[in-house]
């Protein structure tokens, strides 16, 4: 075992010596945005955590495939049937995929145990938590310092965009997965070739993503493609095979969700009333550096009527879409004054 000196000349082992700080700077960042949530949220005694965060909109189909997968009406991978139909207002649950069945899985099985109100609550904050652990390691894993990726963490979990998502766009919140796919990226464009261990993670990391929300995996997909040509055109195998294995796991793991919409559609033909979901509603509420200072709802008027005015503002507006409410420490400042 690699060792490493103390300052009193003992030796200790590298590992320790690096992964207990790490450890410790997660604890910490999962602590604050936890209570972050909890605060912002409102979930602050424990009769609180019975009541769904939201009543309203794509809140009930989110509370309806939990209650399905909890009840043992439905399971991932297999086609579905539900037995109390018409809930929530649709009858045939086959005609659409859904992406992010491991999800809706853990949440139903939590459901069992916890209710399903709870179980909501508690994926939703999960979301949070996943998104500062991931994008904490995934900073450390390019070489950015404790403090930093740890502010950085704090930053991206309680960005006004997942907040704004929350419990009816569950999937949206869960991007966790994003700065994961980012150090992908990256190692396929490194100019120093990626050792097997690299090429492992891309492939566990494509799994991942090809069970998250088709936004974020098209978009993983998109830009894989483009830096696998750039790896191909220089000639550079390793960093090309990581992201080959990675997008071919990507693809896989999409088929594998969708098998029985797949089979579905082939036994009984698709749903030409299905709704196409455009692209649109992503971009406006997609998460944006500035949300992280200045808040949609600020409290200072020049910026409250410079996000009244503006052409963001307007197309939000076209968008039909609820305001966002910003949790961020760099913004928190502005929302106190």
């Amino acid at each position: 075992m690699s060792c490493s000196r103390n300052g009193d000349g003992a030796a200790a082992p590298r590992w320790r010596s690096g992964f207990i700080p790490d450890a410790a700077i997660a604890l910490l960042v999962l602590a604050i945005v936890g209570l972050a949530w909890v605060w912002v949220t409102g979930r602050l005694d424990p009769a609180t955590w019975q009541v769904p965060l939201v009543w309203r909109g794509d809140a009930w189909y989110v509370l309806a495939l939990v209650k399905a997968y909890s009840a043992g009406d439905i399971a991932p991978l297999v086609t579905k049937h539900v037995t109390a139909l018409g809930a929530p207002g649709i009858a045939q649950w086959n005609d659409f995929p859904i992406d992010e069945e491991p999800l809706y899985f853990v949440c139903g099985l939590l459901a069992r145990w916890i209710g399903s109100f709870a179980a909501a609550n508690a994926v939703t904050m999960g979301g949070h938590l996943l998104a500062a652990l991931s994008c904490y390691v995934s900073s450390r894993a390019l070489g950015g310092g404790r403090a930093l990726s740890g502010a950085a963490a704090v930053l991206f979990a309680t960005a006004p965009y997942l907040f704004l998502r929350s419990l009816p766009h569950l999937p949206l919140l869960y991007c966790w997965h994003v700065p994961l796919c980012l150090v992908v990226l990256v190692w396929g464009l490194s100019r120093r070739a990626p050792g097997r261990g690299h090429f492992l993670v891309a492939v566990l990391v494509g799994l991942v993503a090809g069970a998250q929300n088709a936004y974020y995996t098209f978009m993983f997909l998109q830009l894989a493609g483009l830096a696998l040509l750039i790896a191909m055109y220089r000639r550079a195998r390793p960093q090309a095979a990581l992201l080959a294995g990675g997008i071919a796991a990507t693809l896989a793991s999409v088929v594998a969700v969708n098998l029985d919409t797949l089979y579905w559609w082939w036994r009984h033909g698709r749903n030409a009333g299905a709704v196409v979901r455009p692209f649109a509603g992503l971009e406006i509420l997609a998460l944006k550096p500035i949300d992280l200072f200045l808040p949609v709802r600020h409290r200072l008027p020049g910026f409250r009527r410079f996000y009244g005015t503006d052409t963001f503002r307007r197309s939000w507006s076209r968008a039909k879409e609820g305001r966002s409410i910003s949790a961020s420490w760099v913004g928190r400042p502005s929302w106190a004054s």
